[in-house]
């Protein structure tokens, strides 16, 4: 059964619908951190360049309400590796985001 965080994703070019499986399982990491929101706020967008080539360059960007838009890119010249390091660059990112506008809102509180 697919995830249904994958839904939210829109393939851009170089993605290709047999990506599916392999997004999913990539990008768990993600969509476990990504289920703080509601499924329906999320808007994704994946993204491949020269695609098994030597430069290939995957990028994912994740919009979140309440968040600057996300953006991670990776030149692996291999799908699995690229969505796994994006996976933790995007992870890391909504963590450092989510824990600043959570300060901020603190100290607007203080004050």
């Amino acid at each position: 059964m697919r995830n249904p965080w994958v839904t939210r994703i829109h393939l851009n070019g170089g993605v290709e619908p047999s990506d599916i499986r392999l997004i999913d399982l990539s990008l768990s990491g993600l969509f476990r951190r990504l289920d703080a929101w509601p499924l329906a706020v999320v808007e994704m967008w994946l993204r491949v360049k020269d695609r098994d080539e030597s430069g290939m360059k995957t990028t994912l960007e994740v919009s979140v309400p309440g968040l600057p838009r996300l953006v991670a890119s990776c030149r692996e010249e291999s799908l699995a590796p690229a969505l796994n390091r994006i996976s933790d660059v995007l992870v890391r990112r909504l963590n450092e985001a989510a824990a600043q506008r959570f300060d901020h809102g603190r100290e607007t509180i203080r004050s």
